[in-house]
């Protein structure tokens, strides 16, 4: 039915907001094998987790591997006295306090598990050949479906480069240059990937395979040389306007905190060595691929979409998509370092950006917190002249500032009212350690190795 081939690489780090459930299911629809690892935040124990939320085959851990120990040393800033924050660790008063989500004093009386399907085949997981597993397991797929002449969809969430880093194979140790664990940590992420689409280049199947890579937020504030380096995206306004502190990276909604690169390959069809200024979302992916696919019109009718078809701009080199609320703005919730999570308090409008919340509850790399503010009006960066964030626009004495201010209200008005008549749902976060993974309930930490 179909004379093409996808397989979607798509990297993403740490989400709790992931590909809505029903696409997988529309997926299937033109692919008759998907496969999946790592995505989290679908339930740990059946009838939860990926494969019975339509994918057919899933190898990962169901969280972040800092939600428990592991018998790998980590690098994390909360975990100075890491060579005892392991599950076996040899002094567990040596160990630090249950801020360090990785060491043995862990609020969750933790390890990570690794899943194949519904069974853990390892737990605690080992961190240091994981990527390489994934690997393996993505390449004996690609093969299968190869040879049987089968259209597959590819979905990989690697653990690189989420803290805690330094977890790689001997190989890449101190092979980065001046970025210590964390650069040798990324050298394996990229070996990994480098297999898969090597493997991908060798079957001949690069004609028809579309290759998104991308990720989900920059690196922490507060991790330092563990977080990775999201500069020019430094929000310099907060830095130069608290003496150094508070967050501008993940969980913020700062440029450094959800500004990503991204990556498309589909050789034959996207032009090689081209680049777009065209800010997507990946809430974009999901009509995009459908489009692709020829089947938007099997969208459910019951809710309303954000994203939006790119696939001009991966085909053609469009240089803009319409979106259809908010006059073409992309709304950006808290996402847990400012303000409430998920209510909306940026908004990103041509090459504006509207910011009402700064500071809160995270720390810059100092350890130094900014105070939680609201801005009414907002603080207003031209982003293309002012990537930093560092000089909002005169609100004193500009006219375009003032008509910037009711455009942003305007469009934040539209898409609350659109929400307001659109299915929600709201999170339960409560916790139950009766449901965590575990293979083994004789060991605190479930360990079964």
């Amino acid at each position: 039915m179909y004379d093409w081939k996808v397989a979607v690489s798509f990297f993403i780090f740490f989400n709790p907001f992931h590909l809505p459930v029903f696409f997988i299911f529309l997926i299937k629809k033109i692919f008759s094998n998907n496969i999946v690892w790592n995505i989290y935040s679908l339930g740990h124990n059946p009838p939860h987790g990926p494969i019975h939320r339509g994918f057919d085959h899933f190898l990962g851990t169901p969280m972040s591997h800092d939600y428990g120990c592991t018998n790998m040393i980590p690098w994390q800033m909360e975990c100075p006295n890491r060579q005892f924050d392991i599950c076996s660790s040899s002094n567990i008063k040596k160990a630090d306090p249950s801020t360090c989500h990785v060491g043995p004093n862990n609020p969750w009386d933790e390890s990570i598990p690794l899943y194949h399907g519904d069974t853990i085949i390892e737990q605690p997981v080992d961190l240091n050949s994981l990527s390489n597993r994934y690997a393996a397991f993505a390449i004996d797929f690609i093969v299968e479906k190869n040879l049987a002449n089968i259209p597959f969809f590819l979905y990989m969430a690697f653990n690189h480069m989420h803290i805690p880093v330094g977890n790689h194979l001997p190989k890449f140790k101190n092979t980065s240059l001046n970025r210590g664990v964390y650069g040798d940590s990324l050298r394996q992420l990229d070996d990994s990937i480098g297999q898969v689409i090597d493997k991908i280049y060798e079957l001949g199947l690069d004609n028809n395979t579309l290759i998104l890579i991308t990720g989900d937020n920059g690196g922490d504030s507060n991790q330092c040389q563990y977080g990775g380096i999201n500069s020019p995206y430094n929000g310099e306004w907060l830095s130069d306007t608290y003496d150094g502190g508070g967050a501008t990276g993940k969980g913020t909604t700062w440029e450094g905190g959800h500004r990503e690169p991204g990556l498309a390959i589909w050789r034959g069809k996207i032009k090689p060595n081209s680049k777009s200024n065209v800010t997507l979302s990946t809430l974009d992916i999901l009509p995009t691929f459908l489009n692709l696919a020829n089947i938007t019109e099997q969208l459910p009718r019951d809710r309303i979409y954000d994203g939006v078809d790119f696939s001009k701009v991966l085909l053609y080199n469009a240089t803009e998509i319409k979106r259809a609320v908010g006059g073409g703005a992309l709304y950006h919730p808290n996402s847990g370092c400012e303000g409430i999570i998920g209510e909306l308090e940026t908004i990103r409008l041509r090459e504006f950006k509207a910011k009402y919340r700064t500071g809160g509850q995270c720390t810059s790399c100092s350890g130094t917190l900014a105070p939680n503010v609201y801005h009414d009006p907002p603080l207003i960066f031209n982003l293309q002249k002012d990537p930093s964030e560092k000089f909002p626009l005169n609100h004193t004495n500009s006219i375009h500032y003032h008509s910037l201010v009711k455009e942003f209200k305007h469009v934040l008005n539209e898409m609350m009212e659109n929400v307001k008549h659109d299915n929600t749902t709201i999170a339960n976060y409560e916790n139950d350690k009766s449901v965590k993974p575990c293979c083994n309930k004789e060991n605190k930490y479930c360990m079964c190795n």
